[in-house]
């Protein structure tokens, strides 16, 4: 699977500031998170790793092989790529995505189109989720990163200590698996730190693409529940933005990325629905166990 950009997103670097101001305010948040372009780091492609997916913009593959899975499932109105390529993954054979081929692909610069096809994408995560067991859910992170951010997010001096603790204890674990390295205990502080970090902001980020509902409902009646619903909405957007550095204000990037969300949200809770499952909106802290 090549990379999937904008119609200008190559010329971007040569652009002058003003000219990539010209364009709309859409395009230049889909030019740094379209949820087609996957990055420039190549990788083999497989559930629940750092690559889960690649869209059916553009696939090279043998002929017999798509054959052999049965191509796409027609019956699909949504999802269809991302399951033909689990269904060859676990076939047996490797999918990979290499971003030194890039193709063009026009966006959706209009909002309503923009929303509902998010929300499109959102409603995919039920159907794969009943035809994919486990492989869709709401996160993934470890059992010992979960425990960490609720204590922590329950805003109590004991909760804040409690959560610190954990995250010390799974640090001091990690030696034992390092003894390879030169200095196990500088390692096991960094991987687990950034372990850590990483998993709350995918919390976070869970927060607003699938638990959104559950979020307002306890944040009209907590205060501290609308404390937590505030920073899960903001701060793992402020944090993307460092990482992909879009010609947006952080006002306009993080506005577009709680729609983006919100809307992907939308789509989770009615494909939950339609599909009668709550497997998409479940959790899995099964990931990284020490």
């Amino acid at each position: 699977a090549p990379r999937i950009v904008g119609p200008q997103q190559e010329q971007q670097q040569q652009e002058h500031p003003t000219q990539k101001h010209h364009r709309s305010v859409l395009a230049r948040y889909l030019d740094a998170r379209s949820p087609l372009d996957l990055g420039p780091n190549e990788g083999r492609v497989a559930p629940k790793t750092r690559i889960a997916y690649v869209p059916a913009v553009a696939l090279v593959g043998r002929v017999a092989r798509l054959r052999a899975v049965g191509g796409f499932d027609e019956a699909m109105q949504v999802g269809e790529d991302v399951d033909l390529v689990w269904r060859i993954v676990r076939g047996g054979s490797t999918v990979r995505y290499e971003p030194s081929s890039l193709v063009r692909h026009h966006h959706l610069v209009h909002i309503g189109d923009f929303l509902r096809r998010h929300a499109q994408y959102g409603e995919s995560a039920a159907v794969l989720s009943r035809r994919h067991p486990g492989q869709v859910p709401a996160v993934s992170v470890s059992s010992w990163s979960a425990a960490a951010w609720a204590a922590i997010a329950s805003q109590t001096a004991i909760g804040l200590v409690g959560g610190l603790g954990i995250a010390g204890v799974s640090i001091g674990l990690f030696p034992k698996k390092l003894t390879f390295v030169g200095h196990p205990w500088r390692e096991a502080v960094a991987l687990a730190g950034r372990g850590h970090v990483g998993a709350g902001r995918l919390l976070a980020s869970a927060v607003t693409r699938a638990w959104f509902p559950l979020a307002i409902g306890s944040a009209l009646v907590s205060k501290r529940a609308r404390r937590v619903a505030i920073v899960a909405a903001v701060v793992p957007p402020l944090m993307e933005r460092r990482h992909r550095r879009p010609a947006l204000d952080p006002v306009r990037w993080t506005a577009l990325s709680i729609a983006d969300d919100a809307a992907y949200c939308v789509g989770v809770w009615k494909g939950s629905w339609s599909q009668r499952s709550l497997a998409a909106l479940r959790p899995d802290f099964t990931a990284g166990r020490v």
